[in-house]
């Protein structure tokens, strides 16, 4: 079974995230004063046993304007109840910034501002990956940043002396 409902506790974290002006890729969504709603995904077996979800646990998806009207909301944040339960909290973190990362505010050249839901950058198989290593300018530029944040999580996992 699945079911969806409004959750506080993942709204609030949501709103920490919106609200950290470190994250100077959501300027748009705070400058506009976007509405986010967030939703917890429960997907149960028939014996109540919760079940793991199998891909990106946190999604983002757009409101059409027509729903905008009962919902109060400009996107909704969809998130699996067992990620959020049982993910340590960097990991929550990155996969709100992921799922946040999809929108996208644009300014037209009349000066109206369009609302769309951008699509990743880079998806690959992984056996394609491994295979050719970055083999595309997005994948090189990929690489580099993964060398960048695994040096900088390094640095910051090293005892304090």
């Amino acid at each position: 079974m699945t079911e969806y409902e409004v959750n506080d506790q993942f709204a609030k974290d949501l709103a920490v995230v919106l609200s950290d002006t470190g994250f100077r890729e959501f300027n748009a969504i705070r400058e506009q004063e976007l509405k986010v709603l967030a939703v917890i995904c429960t997907r149960t077996k028939a014996n109540g046993e919760y079940i793991e979800p199998k891909g990106i646990a946190i999604t983002c998806k757009r409101v059409p304007p027509v729903y905008q009207l009962l919902t109060n909301a400009h996107y909704l944040v969809v998130c699996d109840y067992y990620f959020w339960t049982h993910a340590p909290d960097r990991e929550k973190t990155a996969a709100l910034h992921h799922a946040l990362s999809a929108i996208s505010v644009e300014r037209t050249k009349k000066g109206v501002i369009k609302l769309k839901t951008r699509k990743p950058e880079i998806q690959v198989f992984r056996s394609t990956l491994t295979r050719f290593g970055a083999w595309n300018a997005p994948l090189v530029d990929a690489e580099e940043a993964l060398k960048i944040s695994a040096k900088a999580f390094a640095e910051s996992r090293k005892p304090q002396a």
